[in-house]
């Protein structure tokens, strides 16, 4: 990405960034599981941005134990792929895997259609999230 580069008409050279409004999730900055030093550099990017004049708010991302976004990736996938499949099947006898492809074609409509209700869930929770924010950041894991 040149995202400074002269051609892009979207650069804002001048931008303000301390008119962002920046979420950090609290609870995977103090995450415990990290060493030390990992826990001293996550504090230190978050000092970092304070310094620069970015407004931080604390931020909590919604969790769905029942979301499996696999379920609706392969899906999808496989309405993707439905054409090869077809026109061409002795070229999925292979173990590989295509063989997965041919077993999401199993997916029953009534999981497919619930994990779409939850992703849509999902997504409204994230628009009141992201609301009263620009961007947010988690520590690299």
């Amino acid at each position: 990405m040149r995202a400074g580069a002269s051609g892009d008409p979207s650069w804002d050279a001048e931008f303000d960034i301390r008119k962002l409004r920046v979420g950090y999730l609290k609870a995977a900055f103090a995450d415990t599981r990290q060493t030390a030093q990992t826990n001293a550099n996550d504090a230190a990017a978050l000092e970092k941005l304070r310094a620069l004049g970015v407004s931080l708010h604390e931020v909590s991302l919604p969790e769905h134990a029942d979301m499996d976004p696999g379920l609706i990736l392969w899906g999808e996938a496989n309405a993707a792929l439905k054409d090869p499949i077809q026109t061409n099947p002795a070229e999925l006898v292979r173990q590989d895997r295509v063989v997965n492809q041919n077993a999401v074609r199993l997916l029953p409509a009534a999981e497919y259609l619930d994990a779409n209700r939850v992703r849509g869930l999902l997504m409204r929770e994230m628009a009141r999230v992201m609301s009263d924010i620009d961007v947010y950041v988690v520590p690299f894991d």
